[in-house]
């Protein structure tokens, strides 16, 4: 691709992602192409296509409500559609986490309990499918709303294997982490429910907020507490994002792709 070509889709990407109808418009057209040979009787492509739809867009969602600069926006709805190329299950976006470590370790005990219920029917009933298990929920004494919430846990974490997709979590608090008397927010949060020890921080770099000598002091005491508190982080600048976002974009995917274990 000629120069003047990449930098017109840059600036053509760029102009997109300033506008959330213009960003779901660009995304059902890139899943639609990408999915263009599917065959009508090919009811599982058709699912796949589905939940790639739905989960971009709903990453769409996330990103115009809790982006705190376009630099973010821009970054991230690059990200959304380089993890799709990579594979449709590599991220979720999530709601922003109020306090994060606490939202999800609360998480992960419900997962183990939700488990343990499914491991002691297998045990006694020797049927080692989700459908039987959830059709046997279906006959407990419990709350309807409890139920369709272990049964969609199930489906989503346990058979689309979301449990070890990467979660993307903008804007997260962490009140355990403290900086000059101030809890850390960083801009993305990266985690896996299956994996307590991946924590990943990154921070998109705008010029506005993170160019004089006090910005720069404070961000390198913030990555210091957070490698203290075994986070990984890795910084992106302003600059780099705005000229090529899609570049960016994928040497953070490819990062993610090498250490997910979904491909092991």
């Amino acid at each position: 691709m000629e120069e003047n070509e990449e930098k017109h889709l840059i600036n053509k990407f760029r102009d997109c992602v300033a506008d959330k109808n213009k960003t779901k418009e660009m995304v059902i057209e890139f899943i639609t192409e990408a999915y263009k040979d599917i065959k009508n009787d090919d009811k599982a492509a058709e699912l796949l296509k589905f939940w790639s739809q739905n989960n971009v867009l709903r990453n769409v969602e996330i990103i115009f409500k809790y982006s705190e600069s376009e630099i973010e926006k821009i970054f991230l709805n690059a990200l959304n559609l380089s993890a799709f190329m990579v594979s449709p299950f590599l991220l979720v976006f999530t709601p922003k986490l109020d306090s994060a470590e606490e939202i999800i370790s609360n998480f992960r005990k419900r997962d183990n309990m939700v488990m343990t219920c499914k491991k002691q029917y297998e045990k006694f009933t020797k049927k080692r499918d989700s459908k039987s298990f959830l059709d046997w929920l279906k006959q407990q004494d419990m709350p309807d709303e409890e139920k369709k919430s272990i049964e969609m846990h199930v489906m989503m974490y346990h058979e689309f294997k979301l449990k070890e997709s990467y979660h993307v979590s903008m804007q997260a608090s962490f009140k355990e982490i403290k900086v000059l008397g101030k809890n850390i927010r960083p801009d993305i949060f990266i985690w896996v429910p299956s994996r307590p020890d991946f924590k990943l921080i990154v921070e998109c770099d705008g010029y506005k907020y993170h160019s004089d000598k006090e910005s720069f002091s404070k961000d390198r005491a913030r990555d210091r507490q957070l490698q203290i508190s075994n986070y990984k982080v890795f910084r992106f600048s302003g600059t780099e994002i705005f000229h090529d976002p899609v570049s960016k974009s994928f040497e953070l995917c490819k990062y993610l792709s090498d250490n997910s274990t979904r491909f092991k």
